[in-house]
């Protein structure tokens, strides 16, 4: 998924009121400038390829505890909860 498509969806779950979702970015494109609007949307980590996948799941794991953090017990507002 290109990072423009990528940051249309990030915006469009900011707008429906699932922006706490984390949302990771990876892009093929080697444009430093990518990085600074996916971090202005939230995002939980921004990769180029090539990336470490030891840090690519490294990213995933503090999304989801970032997210189990945030997510109560039948927690009713948040989509992961």
């Amino acid at each position: 998924m290109g990072v423009g498509l990528a940051s249309s969806v990030a915006q469009r779950l900011v707008r429906v009121g699932l922006g706490g979702i984390p949302v990771i970015f990876i892009t093929a494109r080697q444009l430093k400038a990518l990085a600074e609007p996916a971090k202005n949307l939230g995002a939980e980590a921004f990769f180029e390829e090539p990336y470490a996948p030891e840090e690519l799941l490294a990213a995933v794991a503090r999304g989801l505890k970032a997210n189990s953090a945030e997510c109560g017990e039948n927690h009713p507002t948040h989509a992961l909860c």
